[in-house]
């Protein structure tokens, strides 16, 4: 009975109408393109470069950041109203040319040109990628299939994130700094080109009025209990998430070879590239809302127990719990996506963003002034226990969605 529900699942991949099978081709390589950054980890020593200045070039590198969190929002607006193809095409587009104008700048000024597009693509593509694979599949009746094509997509995007890091390296070792930021460009190219190869889902009521769209927007997020609680323990999840993996590199650099840091991120990315693949079979087999609480329970533990107690493993224990970043991301689009409503799903994933960009820099700060009162190693296993927080976030959320389900039913009562 399992051999065959695994070949009927296996062999329906092809039963795909042939447009579908193309945006969901197109995407995934969109998602690849947009993740190959060589530079990624080289930004802020390049911006400093650059400007001469590690604070003006950080305060620069920075300042791309803060426009895509501001512009999450109106952008998924955007994407909402005018279609999902032409925020694709705008957001890789702009995106591409704000590295083209970081390779080529001399000075401060240009390098703030340049992050003022980076962020404007970096906010159309986000919560947009999602929504478009959602629609693509519900047009033809597919939506079930939403859990292992995002997985799928994401491990695009990791793997393509993961080989890049190798040629950043490469690249770094037999030429410079600039070289290396040059060689994102040639691949956002080919970014905008899968943008243009898309198809717009099937047209959907979307609302002509801003305010309006905004208006039902905050409704659906204050009538559903369980959507509001999973969009803050996405918010925390990924923002903490982040600081949490942003310092792990420094506590490393404190005890083994600047070689090792650079085998970290490379390994990270090949690891949360195989979690996006396992995330869909988890997903579907546990549920999202059980394999977020599960993965997060365990690899607090061991990032807790490889901080604490540091050997020369560590380094490949926190490089291997970035599977688990694969996999809540799987897991986060598949049960936030179920509770999105039509003609909303950008602005609403974009919410999710947003938030997740605020916990990052609020938590990036809180680091800076822990890392002063209890070293690294201590302000790494504070900000890595606080993940847990989120662990009764989505059990309330599994529990008021269970009490929604069954309410009136008499089986089930909902509590505040």
């Amino acid at each position: 009975m399992l051999d065959d529900e695994h070949v009927t699942r296996s062999g329906s991949r092809a039963d795909l109408p042939q447009p579908t099978r193309r945006n969901v081709l197109a995407l995934r390589s969109l998602a690849a393109c947009s993740g190959f950054l060589p530079a990624a980890a080289l930004f802020v020593p390049y911006f400093a470069d650059v400007s001469g200045s590690v604070a003006v070039g950080a305060a620069t590198f920075s300042a791309g950041l803060l426009l895509a969190g501001l512009l999450d929002v109106p952008t998924g607006v955007f994407a909402d109203r005018v279609g999902r193809r032409r925020a694709a095409v705008v957001g890789a587009l702009a995106f591409g040319i704000g590295l083209a104008i970081y390779a080529a700048s001399v000075n401060w000024q240009m390098l703030l040109v340049g992050a003022i597009f980076d962020g404007l693509g970096m906010a159309l593509l986000s919560g947009n990628d999602d929504a478009f694979l959602y629609e693509t599949l519900e047009d033809c009746g597919e939506e079930e299939r939403f859990a292992d094509e995002l997985a799928r997509l994401r491990s695009w995007q990791y793997g393509s994130t993961a080989l890049s890091s190798l040629v950043g390296i490469v690249l770094v070792l037999v030429g410079d700094l600039r070289w290396t930021v040059w060689a994102c460009v040639p691949t956002q190219a080919l970014g905008v080109a899968c943008a243009l190869a898309l198809r717009d889902p099937l047209h959907r009521n979307r609302s002509a009025d801003v305010r309006a769209h905004l208006r039902s927007s905050w409704r659906t997020i204050t009538a559903d209990r369980s959507l509001r609680r999973l969009l803050v323990g996405a918010t925390l999840g990924t923002g903490v998430g982040n600081v949490a993996f942003v310092m792990r590199p420094v506590f490393i650099q404190q005890l083994w070879p600047l070689w090792v840091v650079s085998a970290f991120r490379t390994a990270a990315g090949l690891f949360a590239a195989a979690g996006t693949r396992a995330g869909g079979r988890l997903v579907r087999r546990f549920g999202a809302v059980p394999t977020v609480v599960g993965g997060q329970t365990v690899t607090t533990a061991a990032a807790l127990l490889s901080v604490a107690v540091p050997t020369v493993a560590s380094p490949g224990v926190l490089s291997a719990l970035s599977m688990f970043h694969g996999i809540r991301t799987t897991a986060d689009g598949v049960v936030l996506q179920e509770h999105f409503t039509e003609g909303q799903r950008a602005t609403l994933a974009s919410t999710v963003t947003l938030g997740a960009r605020i916990a990052f820099g609020a938590g990036a700060t809180a680091f800076g002034l822990l890392v002063s009162w209890t070293g690294v190693r201590g302000g790494l296993l504070l900000f890595e226990a606080s993940l847990v927080l989120t662990v009764p976030i989505y059990l309330s959320a599994l529990w008021s969605a269970t009490g929604a389900r069954f309410e009136g039913g008499g089986s089930v009562t909902e509590s505040v």
